[in-house]
Parts: C-alpha cells; sequence; structure tokens
C-alpha cells in the first residue's frame, strides 16, 4: 500500500495518458496512424481501451503504470484520497 492510501504506485490509474501521447502498434495497424486512437473510450472518472480485452499481452495490460513522466499519475498518486461518505 502506497503511504497516501493508494495502492501500489505503479497500478494503472486509468488516466489515458499512454494513450494520448503515442498511438500503440495494434491500434495502429488497425485504424491507420491517427492523432486519437479511435479505441481510447472516456466515460465521466476513467479512460478504457476498446482493444485491451483482446490484445491485453500486446498492449501490456495489467503491467501497471510505470511513467515518471506522466504528471497526471504523478498528481493523482499524490493526491490526498477523498473522506469517506457514511
Amino acid at each position: 500500500m502506497h503511504p497516501n492510501g493508494h495502492e501500489e504506485p505503479n497500478i494503472c490509474i486509468r488516466c489515458g495518458y499512454c494513450c494520448l501521447e503515442i498511438q500503440c502498434a495494434v491500434s495502429e495497424k488497425m485504424y491507420g496512424e491517427k492523432r486519437t486512437c479511435p479505441a481510447l473510450i472516456h466515460d465521466s472518472r476513467d479512460y478504457s481501451c476498446l482493444l485491451a480485452n483482446q490484445f491485453a499481452p500486446e498492449l501490456f495490460i495489467g503491467e501497471g503504470c510505470d511513467s515518471k513522466l506522466n504528471p497526471i499519475r504523478v498528481a493523482k498518486i499524490r493526491a490526498p484520497l477523498p473522506p469517506l461518505k457514511v
């Protein structure tokens, strides 16, 4: 457990940083070269990849985020957890 209460620091936080920075090889093969990956979707809180279930090993799904350059991750990991609603 990370000192601020989050899970391990290298878990994916579903911020979309990786996919927003560069299109993966799987996406490029399926959709051609795109500025924004068509398989990247965003709901009100998180990003998801429509290719994740079918291509998890190729996309390193579940390997966790190891980007020290990801400003979204750095901010989210350092942010305090919201108070519990009881």
